[in-house]
């Protein structure tokens, strides 16, 4: 394993002590020798060992800790703990390393794999197993396929990993994995980027595209798999699941994109199969799908949160942006949408008026369309509407006025009727949240395509208005 010193970016806080020497009978031979250090440079992230460099008399020495993560201003106590030769004087030293990424390749806690990593070829690509260890690896492109076992930990450093041939990462019976700051390119088969099965994994600060096979860049089957600050962009599927494929697994999304993937039936970003999906700060968008562009709910038992995530903009009734089907609902929708925001499972987001003039509309719509998108002979969903609210301000400086939250349906004549209404709220030149909560109105299903929207009375305003976004809407679906 190539490795470089970084002693010099730390100094003694305490002299060395031997927590067990007080015995010269030796009635025992392990020897534990203790130094406290404070670190004062480095680079913050990079991943550092304790290293042997000289001694006598003291043998199978073990560190506590072995391995530690770079942190400025950080004070540790380093243990060496070993076991002596003979009943005589001992001295042991050792160094902090780190890993050297002078060129290519890539390290462990205990084995240098650049050899292999250099190996692959696109197309005939290395395999590599992982056991309960942290693969460490230098900028570069390699051609290899990682196989996890136990705990693993991939530190990319901006390294790009692919095989042409076959997936790239692979998680399976219990395996831990968290990968960071790394490019998964093109690999093979189903999960080309990552296929899991029974295991964890993390992705942080990463990106996976090019891949093209069923579930796009990740297949995962009763799994845990979180994506943090990751993009999964440019990635096709020849069934559903443009982007990813989960079945019976918990999807967690925190601030990543999934943009740009394409499948060939439903759920051009996104398929979840009896699977639960938790994204926040996310955006699901620009994916091509026959139907559910970017998230297609599959098995009665999956539900979806999404918590301010943007969902695109582009507007149809033909080609829903969440699709659903065997009567799986989205169960919680807590969204910032932008103006003509994307229908979701049939939640289509739609600005009707951002600003209304006193001469203008009574009605001003700070919501849009709840509707559903049935297969034929689904049972009818449950939407409820349990909240929403708007930013409003009037624009004149001097005038106040009040305005009244209410929810309509469509009617006989093509219009809307209101259904519920909230008790007025006096709004005025200084933004104002006007929330409607608890609302509890069910989406109507009926020949009139079961829809509702939301919005606010501004007749006895008689001046301009403003609709500030974000806006918030909140529903459910009772099980």
């Amino acid at each position: 394993m190539r490795l470089r010193s970084v002693s010099a970016d730390f100094h003694v806080t305490a002299p060395a002590t031997c927590l067990d020497c007080g015995d010269p009978t030796c009635a025992s031979t392990t020897r534990t020798v203790s130094v406290a250090l404070h670190q004062d440079g480095g680079t913050p992230g990079e991943p550092l060992q304790i290293t042997r460099t000289g001694g006598y008399n003291l043998s199978a020495v073990a560190h506590t800790p072995n391995g530690f993560t770079s942190l400025l201003g950080q004070d540790l106590t380093i243990e060496s703990t070993g076991t002596l030769s003979t009943c005589a004087p001992f001295a042991y030293w050792f160094d902090i390393t780190a890993p050297d990424c002078a060129g290519p390749g890539g390290f462990t806690e205990t084995r240098d794999l650049t050899a292999e990593l250099l190996s692959g070829t696109f197309g005939a690509a290395a395999t590599i197993p992982l056991v309960d260890e942290t693969l460490t690896l230098c900028p570069g492109t390699y051609h290899a396929r990682l196989e996890a076992s136990g705990t693993v930990v991939v530190e990319g450093n901006g390294a790009t990993l692919d095989t042409g041939n076959t997936q790239v990462l692979v998680a399976v019976g219990g395996a831990s994995l968290t990968v960071r700051d790394l490019t998964v390119g093109t690999g093979a088969g189903p999960g080309s980027g990552l296929y899991c099965d029974g295991s964890t994994v993390v992705f942080e600060d990463s990106t996976l595209t090019g891949h093209d096979g069923v579930g796009g860049a990740l297949y995962a089957v009763d799994c845990d798999v979180s994506l943090v600050r990751t993009d999964v962009i440019g990635n096709r599927a020849p069934g559903g699941g443009g982007g990813m494929r989960v079945e019976a697994t918990t999807l967690v999304l925190e601030d990543s994109t999934v943009a740009g993937n394409t499948a060939a039936g439903f759920g051009g970003g996104i398929e979840l199969v009896d699977s639960t999906g938790i994204f926040t700060g996310s955006t699901i968008a620009a994916n091509v799908a026959n139907d559910g562009k970017q998230l297609m709910l599959n098995g009665a038992t999956t539900t979806v949160d999404l918590l301010d995530c943007d969902l695109g903009s582009g507007f149809t009734f033909a080609n829903y942006d969440i699709a659903t089907n065997d009567g799986v609902r989205v169960r919680h929708f807590e969204a910032e949408l932008v103006s003509d925001a994307s229908c979701a499972s049939g939640i289509c987001g739609r600005e009707y008026i951002v600003a209304a003039p006193a001469s203008g509309p009574t009605q001003l719509f700070s919501g849009g369309w709840i509707t559903h998108s049935m297969n034929p002979g689904d049972p009818a969903p449950a939407y409820t509407l349990d909240a929403f609210s708007t930013a409003l301000r009037t624009t004149d400086p001097m005038t106040s006025c009040s305005v009244e939250p209410f929810v309509a349906a469509p009617n006989l004549f093509g219009g809307l009727s209101k259904i519920l209404t909230a008790p007025v709220v006096t709004i005025g030149p200084v933004l104002s949240v006007v929330r409607f909560d608890d609302v509890d109105a069910v989406l109507p299903v009926d020949t009139f395509g079961g829809a509702i929207t939301w919005g606010y009375d501004i007749s006895g305003c008689g001046v301009d208005v403003e609709l500030i976004h974000p806006f918030e809407a909140r529903f459910y679906v009772v099980d």
